[in-house]
């Protein structure tokens, strides 16, 4: 958003030089906006700059003047170029922040994942544990049996192991 003002107001006051006052004030707003006009700004605004705009004007608007836009609006240009600068450095400044983002994100997701890991390799843990204990019996819990349970639990926590 902050970048689409900026733009539409150096946009105005590249196309419309006619409408600008002899000086350009120039403030940053509460909300960080940068802000350009005509008018100085409201009360409340307390520091500002001012640009003062060379312009003939014993030629109109519409005439070709053989003279140079830079000679002739120094301050303006001025202006302009800084805005750009700010610009780019705002664009800047999102770039490293969303890639800050996405690197928390990225760790945030890590994370989880490894969490989930832990807790299925807790729960076969558990399981073997139960295993252990429980008493053989003749018909399903011989020591053969047990140990293929064990083994075969064991084999999932290592798989488990490898993902991490």
């Amino acid at each position: 958003m902050k970048k689409t003002i900026i733009l539409v107001f150096i946009i105005i006051f590249c196309t419309c030089p006619g409408f600008a006052d002899e000086k350009i004030y120039k403030w940053t707003g509460d909300d960080g906006v940068l802000h350009f006009s005509d008018q100085p700004p409201e009360d409340e605004v307390e520091q500002y700059d001012t640009i003062k705009v060379a312009k003939d004007k014993s030629l109109p608007d519409t005439a070709i003047n053989n003279e140079s836009e830079e000679t002739l609006r120094p301050g303006y240009n001025q202006m302009v170029e800084n805005a750009k600068q700010e610009m780019s450095q705002y664009e800047q400044e999102e770039r490293v922040l969303e890639i800050a983002k996405a690197k928390e994100e990225k760790e945030k997701t890590e994370a989880e994942r490894l969490a989930k890991i832990e807790a299925k390799q807790k729960i076969l843990r558990d399981k073997i544990d139960n295993i252990k204990k429980r008493p053989f019996d003749n018909k399903q819990w011989t020591p053969g049996f047990k140990n293929a349970q064990i083994n075969l639990m064991q084999k999932q926590i290592d798989e488990l192991e490898k993902l991490k």
